[in-house]
């Protein structure tokens, strides 16, 4: 990370993406405004009260939506596609749109 960010100021907006959402508590010590990630797939099958019964390495932290991780916006994508059974129960595929509107400068970080 350090050498990939080196040239980028502290102040410039840096969108990263990383396949595992789980690298996210690595990179949230770094000047990275935005991780996208994927991998889970959501966890394909999701029971309720007690969630995904299997989750990849690397993926069973934040394995789905938008959460914040220190100063980090983190979104992982549930994605379309499954891994080894092709099933998915309560846990729809998904396409996110994200839309990227600039700040103004009298506008809260």
């Amino acid at each position: 990370m350090p050498r990939a960010l080196h040239d980028i100021r502290r102040n410039e907006t840096t969108i990263l993406l990383a396949h595992e959402p789980d690298f996210a508590d690595y990179v949230a010590a770094h000047p990275v405004s935005v991780q996208l990630s994927g991998h889970s797939h959501g966890g394909q099958i999701r029971l309720p009260f007690i969630g995904s019964p299997y989750l990849p390495e690397l993926a069973r932290k934040y394995p789905w939506g938008l959460r914040r991780v220190g100063g980090l916006n983190l979104h992982t994508n549930c994605g379309l596609g499954t891994i080894e059974l092709p099933i998915r129960w309560n846990c729809p595929p998904e396409v996110t749109l994200i839309r990227l509107v600039k700040r103004s400068a009298d506008q809260p970080a």
